[in-house]
């Protein structure tokens, strides 16, 4: 005997008094399988909305019965109200693997096949996802023109209440929400940085603040749980830019400043270098040394020998996770980089990388990096332009397509036009999903760019930017200062001439006038480094982009000390900020 379960969904309350309600859902799926002659076993309700399908409960009990066996079928009251299109298609693929036929009291049919339910419900399902999403659009556009219009949308950071400010809009008045400082909070944030930066330790900074401004910020449990996530917005509380994204569309947001620039780049110095305990042992050049197959080093501290002085030496991390393991008596092969040098090494190396520098001109290899990183900027910023005219292509493309769909929906003679039509749809769907996750990641590192060549103290305006076309033919062309160039390929664009003139016009624009801000830096480094400074090395390094490379592979001694060599990369850096771990920043 055939046993079935009923399924019906309403998405808000304000549903349950309508004719389609619940309960009469539920008789009409019940009516239509006593005709049938199937027997009632149970009936699964599901009201969660703003949930993913796929943890929805209701979702989740009725596949959990479809594989236990304990029914044959299960009857919809109309199946697009189960979910979104491919959802739903999804859902009667698995019922029908797990042997279990689908009904539709609505239409008063069942189906023998996954393939005839899918294509009987295809023109009812596509006009469903356009119906969702002409809601969704609605709703949405509001908080699309807060976050366009620099209003919050979501709760502000700890220390900012909310406002509504009215603004005159095509003759409507509409109300934006925006973040503004909340005084008392605002006193509480400083105290909590002075006190962190003063002590270096959470669980003093949580007690001092639970003492002096109890349950201001935020509740005693609360505050020492989340106190690591108020630190690492230092930058948003400077009034630095970050980057946002919110329903495909990106903006640069800025709170109004709480801090000074010089506690936040402390903070953020700290949290980016040391440890989370407090110590006044702070270990040299933490975060800045590599080892040459592409691991961190890590830096443990040398016993005194004789009558030399403690000190520190660096070993490969693979090297430190196999000795950690062995002793723990898991097997585990010894690595190459088994072998270690002593800091002082390392030193000798930055002032011999540092010695490169004289009045006029700065460091070749900083010349290159920062070049190349202004380079990118423009470039990503080039980019960024034709991902959104793209994006705005397919969104119009879709529009109009679906607006077709609205027309011909009520015609089943037209079923064959709108399963067309759906699939064109599927196709777009696909390409803006990727086009807006190339602009999040493009935005992202426009955004950490900027925030590097800003602290670096170089401009980030356009430049007079080449533009390049690819020909059928496979040729290219690029337009600069007026002029076009034809070249066979890209790669002969990259390694010509003209590309170089590129860069000379790029450093001398941008860079030469900043020269002597930089080699101030590079002398206040040495200096440190000399004073054993570490608090201000190790930042000070991490923000020019120096990284100290160590073949610890290497097993002849004096080569691995000699063959330790110094380069400018700032993509861990831009990594870092897009990942929110924070960017140490001296002034």
């Amino acid at each position: 005997m055939r046993r079935y379960y009923v399924y019906t969904r309403v998405s808000t309350l304000g549903k349950q008094a309508e004719n389609t309600s619940q309960h009469v859902q539920l008789a009409a799926c019940k009516a239509y399988g006593e005709e049938n002659g199937l027997i009632f076993v149970d009936w699964i309700h599901d009201s969660q909305s703003a949930v993913d399908w796929e943890n929805r409960k209701g979702i989740t009990e009725l596949k959990s019965v479809a594989e236990s066996g304990e029914i044959t079928d299960v009857i919809f009251y109309k199946i697009d109200r189960t979910g979104r299109d491919g959802e739903v298609k999804e859902l009667i693929r698995f019922l029908y693997d797990k042997n279990v036929k689908v009904s539709i009291s609505h239409k008063g049919r069942s189906y023998e096949t996954a393939y005839a339910c899918i294509q009987d419900n295809f023109w009812e399902l596509a006009v469903s996802e356009y119906e969702r999403n002409t809601i969704i659009e609605r709703t949405m556009s509001g908080k699309v023109y807060q976050f366009q219009n620099g209003g919050v949308i979501k709760r502000p950071i700890a220390g900012y209440d909310t406002k509504k400010v009215l603004r005159n809009v095509n003759g409507k008045q509409i109300r934006v929400t925006h973040a503004v400082i909340n005084p008392a909070k605002a006193a509480a944030i400083r105290r909590l940085f002075q006190v962190f930066n003063d002590t270096q330790s959470e669980g003093a900074t949580v007690r001092a603040m639970n003492l002096e401004f109890p349950d201001l910020i935020q509740q005693r449990e609360t505050l020492r749980r989340n106190l690591k996530s108020i630190l690492s917005n230092a930058m948003s509380y400077a009034g630095l830019p970050v980057t946002e994204s919110f329903n495909g569309h990106t903006r640069e947001f800025r709170y109004d400043p709480i801090l000074d620039i010089e506690t936040a780049s402390k903070t953020m110095a700290y949290l980016s270098a040391y440890s989370r305990k407090r110590s006044t042992n702070i270990t040299p050049l933490a975060g800045i040394v590599k080892c040459k197959c592409g691991m961190n080093a890590r830096a443990s501290m040398v016993p005194a020998r004789l009558h030399y002085a403690r000190s520190y030496g660096f070993s490969c991390d693979s090297y430190s996770t196999y000795k950690r393991l062995k002793t723990l008596g898991a097997i585990k092969d010894k690595p190459k980089c088994c072998h270690n040098v002593r800091i002082s090494y390392m030193t000798a190396a930055l002032e011999t990388f540092f010695e490169k520098t004289d009045e006029d001109s700065f460091i070749t290899a900083f010349e290159s990096a920062l070049t190349k990183q202004l380079e990118d900027y423009n470039s990503r910023l080039s980019a960024l332009e034709r991902l959104k005219a793209a994006r705005l292509k397919h969104e119009e493309n879709k529009s109009n397509i679906m607006q077709t769909i609205t027309e011909l929906a009520r015609n089943p003679e037209f079923s064959g036009i709108i399963k067309e039509f759906a699939k064109q749809i599927a196709e777009i769907d696909t390409a803006l999903s990727k086009v807006t996750e190339s602009i999040k990641k493009v935005s992202e590192s426009v955004s950490s760019s900027r925030l590097i060549l800003t602290r670096l103290g170089l401009s980030t305006e356009h430049y007079e930017r080449p533009t390049a076309k690819t020909l059928e033919s496979g040729q290219v062309t690029v337009t600069y200062n007026n002029q076009e160039y034809l070249f066979e390929s890209m790669h002969a664009f990259k390694v010509s001439t003209v590309r170089e003139q590129m860069r000379t016009d790029l450093f001398d624009s941008r860079i030469y006038d900043n020269l002597d801000s930089l080699n101030n830096r590079i002398a206040a480094i040495r200096q440190a480094i000399k004073d054993e400074d570490w608090a201000y090395v190790n930042p000070a390094l991490a923000e020019l982009g120096v990284w100290v490379i160590v073949p610890f592979a290497q097993t002849d001694r004096d080569k691995r000390r000699t063959d330790i060599r110094v380069t400018v990369d700032f993509s861990p850096m831009k990594s870092a900020i897009r990942k929110g771990k924070g960017l140490a920043l001296v002034e």
